[in-house]
């Protein structure tokens, strides 16, 4: 199971750092946050996140196709109250700081 499955199947929060390099030769660090939310039935349904992104970053254009590589330098779950998957950590490691 993928880990977008497991933080709806186990309601969590995940933190994502991805390094991005750009086709122009240039390296961002980006941070995404992502959160669980329920239906109006009460079921878990949805993951909302918040990335921070700088805001002078231009991004290639979708058109052409995007040459922009991403590669997630860093994940962990965050306990919302309803425990984590097994598959990864808890909470950031001691000492790092989540955006």
């Amino acid at each position: 199971r993928d880990t977008f499955t497991a933080m709806i199947e186990t309601p969590c929060g995940g933190f994502f750092r991805r390094t991005l390099n750009l086709q122009g030769g240039e390296g961002h660090e980006l941070a995404s946050k992502c959160m669980p939310f329920k239906d109006r039935d009460g079921v878990v349904r949805y993951l909302i996140g918040l990335s921070a992104i700088r805001s002078d970053l231009h991004l290639s254009r979708y058109d052409p196709p995007v040459q922009d590589i991403s590669q997630i330098s860093d994940f962990y779950y965050i306990d919302v109250g309803s425990g984590i998957p097994d598959s990864l950590p808890a909470l950031p490691p001691e000492g790092v700081r989540p955006v």
